[in-house]
């Protein structure tokens, strides 16, 4: 028996009930999935059942293809790719940029091609990609791209998606935005040129490489003919331009200062920038279009932000650390960070930015618990994708955020247990986490009514509310106005206002130690900081038990 037909038979009724948008085409419904969780649990015993019938269940796979033209290659010469699960029946497409940081000079690209030749080179690449994430072809892992045309181009350049040179001083190539194009040149004949959607998408250096392509490929698409509607999606590729805590040599792309490093790179690489970019900045600062900050008002084509306040990648080059912080000086540089990358998100229209501390999560199955209180990121994406989105800006304003930061100075470091406590007492940290623990202990249905009377008021002063070019947009300031119902459900500008990492979103991914691989809750990475935890509960006014309830995600 046909497993689509089977599918359609016993899955139509639940599918009936999910909320989401549908789209014709070739006479054909696709479904957007938004599942809940019980409704999840349905698709699995469906799932089961269909097994024990011994139908074969097995998920298409993407499939690599080597590019037609291989004058465009990786940084070892070697054929540029992609992969790809073609859904013909399907006019939505999504491409997805691999990240994998950068190389800048000959010694950094010889490092790089030693030790991650799969990031310079396309000869150590499987024939298959399963996809997980947004790649997954599981409704239930990825409910919003499960059927569509899924492509994912592996990262082989080290040049952020970015270079123009078939050959460099260091023996390489640097051909990045070139392989991008020249994979969507292949794919038009596939379905492509009468595409209904294309969503550029990537994390990481992928992230950047978004937001560094979206515009030029917007306009080559017009010039080949076609009108698919473009977006763009960046998964933590939204970095600062910020002073890094300690001095260090730029020997190290993971320690070198991002604006130093770029800055040779871009030269290296024969970078192509957005032409509004370098207008705006002028030639020989091409480094600065790097960076989301500054690029993102200068883009016409919409695009949706996923980013970390407490961005592991940021936090590492700044820091200078492989570890987490373990002195109050990197704490409280940790914060200035976190509240840098908040401001600059300010009027950003889709974003969605939350108090974790990780690094990106569209490729990970989790991205779909993942919530900016109690605002699914699926949800909201979901819903952006079907609104009309003119404009990426979220007021009339330009962000006000700027790359100079204050540099932070402490007479002393901290040492562990008590004396550690009573520091971060005295920096203010405890004031912040008993105001996240007070707000746990909240009955939940006392939380929904304050949020009804809120909504209320919200809704009373509507007209105080500025949302040109964003239907659908609702701020996360508590003192903005509100929108109509209709209009609340779909929110696509959500930052969380927590003043710590996990402190107040259980949402959030456990963290994974770098060096024995364990996950651990907030909870264990306090514990890592050598911190103790009796000591905590006394300073929040809680018994030890009940700390650890409130800081269990299980708890709430």
């Amino acid at each position: 028996m046909d497993i689509l037909f089977i599918i359609f038979v016993f899955c139509t009724p639940l599918l009936a009930k999910t909320m989401g948008y549908t789209s014709e085409s070739g006479g054909q419904k696709e479904y957007v999935l938004n599942l809940t969780n019980n409704q999840k649990e349905d698709m699995k015993k469906l799932a089961f059942s269909l097994r024990s019938c011994d139908v074969n269940l097995a998920l298409p796979i993407m499939k690599l293809r080597l590019l037609k033209n291989q004058s465009v290659t990786c940084n070892d010469g070697s054929s540029a790719g992609y992969y790809l699960r073609h859904s013909p029946m399907s006019r939505r497409w999504l491409v997805f940029l691999q990240g994998g940081t950068y190389c800048y000079d000959r010694s950094s690209c010889n490092w790089r091609n030693e030790n991650s030749p799969r990031l310079t080179g396309s000869l150590l690449w499987p024939e298959t990609q399963k996809g997980s994430g947004i790649l997954s072809a599981d409704p239930v892992n990825n409910p919003i791209w499960w059927n569509a045309n899924v492509v994912m181009i592996p990262y082989c350049s080290s040049d952020v998606w970015s270079g123009t040179k078939l050959t460099s001083e260091t023996g390489y190539s640097f051909m990045g935005s070139l392989i991008i194009k020249e994979v969507l040149r292949e794919l038009l004949p596939l379905g492509l040129s009468g595409a209904k959607q294309l969503v550029l998408a990537g994390s990481s250096a992928g992230g950047t490489g978004v937001l560094l392509n979206l515009d030029s490929i917007s306009d080559w698409l017009t010039s080949v003919g076609s009108n698919v509607e473009l977006r763009g999606l960046v998964d933590s590729g939204w970095f600062m331009d910020m002073e890094q805590l300690k001095e260090t040599r730029c020997d190290s792309s993971i320690f070198c200062k991002p604006a130093e490093a770029i800055s040779k790179g871009v030269t290296l690489w024969g970078s192509s920038v957005p032409t509004s970019c370098l207008e705006m900045y002028g030639v020989g600062n091409e480094w600065r279009c790097f960076f989301g900050f500054r690029i993102y008002q200068t883009l016409r084509t919409p695009v949706y932000i996923v980013q970390w306040l407490y961005d592991e990648a940021q936090l590492t080059i700044n820091l200078v650390s492989l570890i987490p912080p373990t002195e109050l000086e990197e704490w409280n540089y940790m914060q200035k960070t976190a509240k840098e990358v908040r401001a600059s998100l300010k009027n950003v229209s889709a974003v969605f930015a939350t108090c974790c501390y990780g690094h990106m999560i569209l490729e990970s199955n989790d991205w779909t618990k993942m919530a900016v209180r109690n605002n699914y990121l699926r949800h909201s994406l979901k819903c952006w994708l079907a609104s009309s989105t003119e404009s990426n800006r979220n007021s009339g304003q330009r962000s006000t955020s700027t790359s100079k930061t204050t540099t932070v100075s402490l007479n002393s470091t901290v040492i562990p247990n008590t004396t550690q406590t009573q520091s971060l007492k005295q920096s203010g940290f405890f004031s912040l986490w008993k105001r996240s623990a007070e707000a746990r202990r909240q009955p939940k249905n006392n939380r929904r009514r304050k949020s009804r009377n809120k909504g209320n008021e919200n809704r009373n002063n509507n007209n105080n509310r500025n949302t040109s070019g964003n239907q659908g947009v609702v701020s996360d300031d508590p003192k903005a106005g509100g929108v109509s119902r209709n209009s609340r459900r779909c929110q696509h500008h959500l930052i969380d206002h927590a003043d710590c990492p996990h402190c107040n979103n259980p949402t959030c991914p456990k963290i994974k130690n770098r060096y024995t691989g364990e996950e651990m809750d907030f909870l264990q990475y306090m514990r890592l900081w050598g911190l103790d935890i009796s000591d905590i509960a006394k300073q929040v006014g809680v018994g030890t038990y009940r700390l650890l309830q409130m800081m269990s995600p299980d708890s709430l």
